[in-house]
Order: structure tokens, then sequence, then C-alpha cells
């Protein structure tokens, strides 16, 4: 199948066409035909740049839409042809490609399966140093007025 890549930091110039293996779901996950993936928004333009370290080559793009076309065990909350959309797709589980790997929740009871999985639990380690703060974030299933402090991510001030 055929990816945006990225092998060595750069510019626009760095972005470029591959053909790469279809991946194949593992549990918990589903694969999805690409619709549309964003790339080349801010958080892109810095992991190109390599100002977010990312290992090498990795394929651009965190975010889409797209069609279930595959399912892993256990990720039963989709069908196939189901129509979804992700953020925040990474790294071995790329965007700007034909088919992505993508965690399969569409509930609350996937938060907790969430961020147990070895890339959150990798993206904790990784990523504060690069963050200026906290993120935030709006759960629209716990009762609030205002975006809260993601806590799995926090950045300390002091």
């Amino acid at each position: 199948m055929r990816a945006i890549q990225v092998a060595t930091p750069g510019g626009a110039d760095a972005l470029t066409l591959v053909d790469v293996e279809p991946p194949e779901p593992a549990a918990g996950q589903v694969r999805v035909a690409v619709s549309a993936a964003g790339v080349n928004y801010f958080r892109d333009v810095y992991e190109r740049a390599g100002l977010y370290p990312m290992p090498m080559p990795f394929i651009a793009g965190a975010e889409g839409v797209g069609t279930v076309t595959a399912l892993g065990p256990g990720a039963s909350e989709f069908a196939l042809g189901d129509r979804i959309a992700w953020k925040e797709a990474r790294g071995r589980q790329p965007g700007a490609t034909e088919y992505v790997l993508v965690e399969a929740f569409a509930d609350d009871a996937a938060g907790a399966h969430h961020v147990t999985t070895a890339h959150f639990k990798e993206a904790q380690v990784a990523l504060p140093p690069h963050l200026a703060e906290t993120p935030r974030i709006i759960n629209v299933t716990v009762p609030g007025t205002d975006w809260s402090e993601l806590e799995e991510l926090s950045v300390s001030t002091g």
C-alpha cells in the first residue's frame, strides 16, 4: 500500500510516497481504509523537522476518517463497513496511508483499555518533556462546564 513517510528530518521535501506492507489488526484494533488523513498541521511539522523526536522512518499523519475493513480479536464495538474518525494514530499506526490501525473503542469502557496500551505508556514518558503545560480535554460524559487537565499526561511546572 502507499504511505507518506518521513525518513529523515527536514522540510516538506522530507515527505516521500512509499510502498509499505498493509497492517494487520492486533487485539482491540480495527483496520480502516483511509478516506482522508490530516497531514502537515503543526505537530506533523514539528515531528518532520525533528523538534518532536520520532523513530525514523515514520508515517506522517495523526488523524483521519475511513471505513472499517478488518477487526482484530476483541474489537467488538465496530463492524465491517462502519465509517469512523480517529485522532492520535501515530508512528506504528500511521494516518497518511491507504490503511491504518486504530484502537477500537467507542465509549467510556474503552478509556481503561486505551490508557493501558503500550503506545499510550510510551507517550506518557516521551511527550511531557515536549509539552509546555498539561493537555486539557473535555469528557462529554463527565459533568463539567470547562476543560479538564489530562492527568495521564501531567506536566510538572515546578
